[in-house]
């Protein structure tokens, strides 16, 4: 975030760890000078979680390894573009629907990755649309509950 100062924007950090992690992170934005444009917002649940996510433009989840992600299909399912690295478990259905970036884990990757979302934001608004209709069509209740029943019934004809 600091390569991208000329922009504006809120950073927000959503999410806790150990005492050591926090301060390690709260040190970061300090010494990279935008403590001033970042909010911690410390580990959200519920109504306040889906708040954070609506007043969102962007979701990034930056990881070595994450299962499934499932934070990653309630900013989809909220209409927000996604950036996210190849570790995460979506990234493969993010970057095959153009759902947002799937960007290397690296720093100069990633703020690459932010600056063309900041320059085209009909873009990400479109990834956010689609996004939205992906998470509709596939990943409600509902038709997670066709495809299990799909699934018992070709392992019963077996």
């Amino acid at each position: 975030m600091a390569k991208l100062i000329h922009h504006r924007f809120t950073f927000v950090i959503a999410g806790s760890g150990s005492q050591k992690y926090e301060a390690e992170i709260k040190s970061l934005v300090i010494s990279n000078g935008i403590r001033d444009r970042t909010y911690f917002a410390g580990f959200l649940e519920g109504e306040i979680k889906n708040l954070f996510m609506q007043g969102s433009d962007l979701f990034v989840l930056t990881s070595h390894s994450e299962n499934f992600a499932v934070v990653v299909l309630e900013a989809l399912a909220v209409g927000i573009p996604v950036v996210v690295t190849p570790g995460v478990a979506l990234a493969d259905i993010v970057e095959q629907h153009q759902l947002g970036y799937v960007t290397p884990l690296d720093v100069d990757a990633i703020a690459s990755t932010l600056e063309k979302y900041l320059c085209n934001p009909q873009q990400a608004q479109d990834m956010g649309n689609s996004g939205r209709q992906l998470v509709s069509d596939q990943y409600t209740w509902k038709q997670i509950t066709l495809k299990m029943q799909q699934v018992y019934a070709d392992l019963a004809k077996n």
